[in-house]
């Protein structure tokens, strides 16, 4: 019974020893193949920033389904032709297929100055000795996202844009992003505050990614 003992955990050590000796053989391979597909997915995203890209991260292993491989969730940042910074989040790409089931783009745009952000697209402060209120609204206008101020109030009453002091007409006036080249049913997801810019969110659905 002992020496039945003995051949069995030596068997079990056996199997052990060569699990960690295919183990070490394919390892390279798996991590030079993964690596190979992080790369192309990276590729897949790099176009959309529309500018200089500074980073990418490739967030999880590649997913697989009949058509072939797609990643969760693709990062890339840099800045857009303007200089503009730009972050742009893309959601199972598929290098294969050359498509992004869904993109988001952040981009911020130039400064505001003289007025402090308070929530959302809202910015407050004191002008010429005047409280000096503005709400940001984004929109598309052919080949730009332009961030303006839809609505102004001074001292709590409500005023044209063109009404405001002078001090408050630079933080009002309009600010332009390009739109990302090649891409359809581009829309505002969202507007808010990076710092002292003012950040919007865009987004598409089915986007054709790689090389444009």
């Amino acid at each position: 019974m002992g020496t039945g003992r003995r051949v069995n955990v030596g068997r079990v050590a056996a199997f052990v020893a060569g699990l960690a000796v295919v183990g070490y053989l394919i390892a390279p391979l798996l991590l030079a193949g993964n690596s190979a597909s992080e790369a192309a997915a990276a590729a897949e995203v790099r176009p959309l920033v529309g500018g200089e890209v500074s980073g990418v991260r490739v967030e999880g292993l590649p997913g697989v389904d009949s058509a072939g491989s797609w990643f969760e969730l693709v990062e890339a940042s840099g800045v857009d032709g303007l200089g503009n910074p730009v972050r742009v989040l893309a959601r199972q790409v598929d290098p294969g297929r050359h498509r992004a089931e869904d993109v988001s783009w952040f981009v911020s745009l130039p400064a505001v100055t003289g007025l402090r952000a308070v929530e959302g697209g809202r910015l407050s402060g004191e002008v010429d000795g005047v409280r000096v209120d503005l709400v940001l609204g984004a929109r598309i206008e052919g080949n730009q996202v332009v961030v303006v101020a839809e609505n102004a109030s001074v001292a709590g009453d409500p005023v044209a844009i063109d009404a405001l002091p002078e001090g408050a007409r630079a933080a009002a006036a309009p600010r332009r992003a390009p739109l990302p080249a090649g891409v359809s049913g581009l829309g505002v997801r969202g507007l808010d505050m990076d710092g002292e810019r003012p950040r919007v969110e865009l987004g598409a659905g089915g986007v054709v990614t790689g090389v444009r």
